[in-house]
């Protein structure tokens, strides 16, 4: 099966929507299922002084997930989700990219899911995610993202000590909630990063002093963020090389905006 867009953008990152947002035959193919997976998948806390106006940020603002200098991440797929539908913005979910070549007349993506094979055509190609860039991927560190709630610095401190090199830990969005990352080198696959936290949380807490409360779907890529025009011709626009949703939900915007000549 063959489908002809003018526009397609590999990865539902934050980058993405607001490139998507800005209307046009656009199609975004997200090898995952969550919306603004470098977000959502890492728990991270994200604060700043001010966000910038959008359609997002209210949105967001109107679900309680945002409050004046943070964003609540756990919070955060159910209204992201609900406005991607909102507002009509074409994206599909668990879409593997096979291969990406490009001939006179545009760029094939091929991909498959779990209805079988099928071949998109475009004029533009965006990757936010890596998808059509392998090499980038296979190099990347990983790390798996957990919450932890009712927990104190001090108590979290034996983890911490014996892990230096691979377990960070960062306040959360509620009061004794912690966000604690696994970090680990290229290409650890999922089961071992889970079976690595486990072992590690288990050494640290033979009582269960500390529990787990949330565990991320899948393991955070940490993809360079420089941008970078590729051999292969596909240009990647780092979705991660922000500090927040908004702040890359907008910036997919402006960069519709200057292609339109907007």
């Amino acid at each position: 099966m063959l489908k002809r867009v003018d526009t397609i953008i590999l990865g539902a990152t934050a980058l993405g929507l607001g490139y998507a947002h800005g209307g046009g035959d656009v199609l975004i193919l997200e090898k995952g299922e969550l919306m603004a997976p470098e977000f959502t998948a890492t728990f991270r806390p994200i604060a700043a002084e001010t966000f910038e106006d959008c359609a997002l940020l209210r949105a967001l603002t109107a679900a309680g997930t945002v409050r004046p200098g943070a964003i609540d991440t756990l919070s955060l797929t159910p209204p992201l989700s609900r406005f991607v539908l909102a507002e009509r913005i074409p994206v599909h979910l668990r879409v593997r990219v096979v291969s990406c070549t490009k001939d006179a007349d545009g760029w094939t993506v091929e991909t498959i899911t779990n209805e079988g094979l099928t071949a998109y055509t475009c004029a533009t190609l965006i990757d936010t995610d890596a998808s059509a860039h392998p090499e980038k991927l296979s190099a990347a560190p990983v790390s798996l993202t957990v919450l932890v709630s009712g927990c104190t610095e001090a108590e979290l401190e034996p983890l911490l000590r014996e892990n230096p090199e691979r377990i960070t830990a960062h306040p959360g969005w509620r009061e004794g909630e912690w966000h604690v990352a696994y970090h680990a080198p290229a290409k650890t696959g999922a089961d071992e990063l889970r079976a690595g936290l486990i072992a590690a949380w288990e050494r640290a807490f033979p009582n269960g002093e500390c529990r787990i409360s949330h565990m991320a779907l899948s393991a955070h890529h940490h993809l360079p963020q420089e941008n970078a025009v590729q051999e292969s011709g596909i240009c990647y626009h780092a979705g991660a090389a922000y500090t927040d949703p908004i702040a890359a939900f907008c910036a997919g915007g402006r960069m519709k905006k200057g292609e339109s000549g907007a």
